[in-house]
């Protein structure tokens, strides 16, 4: 079944976690009243406490992106090492081409895609519900050809991880105007985890 796709109004939708909303204020703050801010813009330190659950695509084709670099909480849901990875396959069959047209609104528009998500947890039988935000940036040569992503899972994955059904997509486009705070710094999670994305350079 398709998952429903509805256009909200400014502000953003609430979420149950705090890590996607600070993302979304630092991403903010980094255009400054821009369309999109810069791949080469974002730093680590300004997304502590959200780096493990944070990843980074690039276009690829219409709809379509590949993982460029990704946190151990993303790793950890698919199961594997993402990077490199079309951005599709951490989703399940039946709803994996509901991903590409959001994807190609988001490069286009630009658009902020909220994504509510479900995935198989560790026990027998088990949901385990999640959400995922995707925010556009720029590229070297100023085209929309990257994204800023986050995943959080409100529990716990299997060791050999699960693809993402999609259960609902909310759109909506860029806000216009800068930043009107600063976004809070969130504490560490786990050390180990939160350090795992390390943003190495323009290219990525």
């Amino acid at each position: 079944m398709s998952a429903d796709i509805v256009v909200l109004p400014q502000p953003g939708p609430s979420r149950s976690h705090p890590v996607l909303g600070q993302v979304e204020r630092y991403w903010d703050e980094l255009r400054n009243g821009r369309q999109a801010p810069a791949r080469a813009e974002v730093h680590p330190k300004g997304l502590s406490g959200a780096l493990a659950d944070c990843f980074i695509l690039e276009r690829i084709a219409p709809g379509l992106a590949r993982v460029r670099v990704a946190g151990r909480g993303v790793a950890g849901v698919l199961g594997q090492e993402p990077r490199g990875l079309p951005f599709g396959l951490l989703f399940d069959r039946t709803t994996r081409e509901e991903i590409e047209p959001v994807l190609e609104r988001l490069f286009t528009g630009p658009t902020v895609a909220d994504l509510s998500v479900t995935a198989r947890g560790a026990g027998r039988g088990s949901s385990v519900p999640g959400e995922m935000l995707l925010l556009p940036l720029r590229d070297d040569l100023g085209g929309i050809t990257r994204v800023l992503g986050c995943l959080k899972m409100a529990g716990t994955i299997g060791r050999a991880g699960a693809a993402l059904t999609i259960t609902g997509t909310r759109e909506r486009p860029v806000p216009k105007g800068r930043a009107l705070r600063e976004a809070p710094r969130l504490e560490q999670e786990a050390a180990p985890s939160a350090e795992i994305l390390r943003f190495p350079g323009p290219a990525d």
